[in-house]
């Protein structure tokens, strides 16, 4: 995929690949509601979007969910609010952050994350306590604050999407097996 010149741009829009009423993982999706910031759902149309500015996008291969949400720009969202997958997402690299990193997208964490340090380090998006919280932040962010972000992504984004983390960490696995 080429990504050319054409970055995201400001939109007070929240990307969420997976489906948000899943009460075991999620469990935010059918309480949304906020005329001024849409929710951009990647999974199946469901009842409960209805008069909530929820855009149902419905599943689609990664190529396209990264040419998608760099189109549509916004903010991609990181987010459980259940204890028990809060701590999960504590012990494992999330395939959301790096997807919509990889897309240039700014992120939307929990204050919680282990990513915390490096998104607020290099400025790759928002932390946040609570989703109202968030989402006042996405309301009162500036196209110059939002650009920023972005520019500060797109760097990262080429690692992303070169390979180099995986690359460092397989050089590193090798050293330490045949030289430690």
């Amino acid at each position: 995929m080429s990504w050319g010149k054409e970055k995201p741009h400001y939109a007070p829009i929240i990307n969420f690949a997976g489906d948000p009423t899943n009460p075991d993982k999620f469990g935010f999706g059918g309480t949304w509601f906020n005329p001024d910031v849409k929710l951009r759902v990647f999974t199946s149309p469901k009842d409960w979007g209805v008069g909530r500015n929820i855009e149902f996008v419905g599943s689609m291969p990664d190529i396209a969910l990264l040419d998608n949400i760099r189109r549509t720009g916004g903010f991609g969202l990181i987010w459980s609010g259940d204890p028990y997958w809060l701590e999960y997402m504590k012990h494992n690299c999330s395939f959301k952050l790096s997807t919509y990193l990889a897309a240039g997208l700014p992120v939307i964490v929990n204050s919680g994350t282990p990513a915390r340090d490096i998104i607020e380090k290099k400025n790759l998006g928002i932390i946040a306590d609570s989703l109202p919280e968030a989402i006042e932040q996405v309301q009162t962010m500036t196209t110059a604050e939002y650009d920023q972000m972005v520019d500060s992504i797109d760097d990262f984004a080429k690692l992303i999407r070169g390979g180099y983390f995986v690359k460092r960490a397989l050089t590193e696995a090798v050293f330490k097996a045949f030289y430690d």
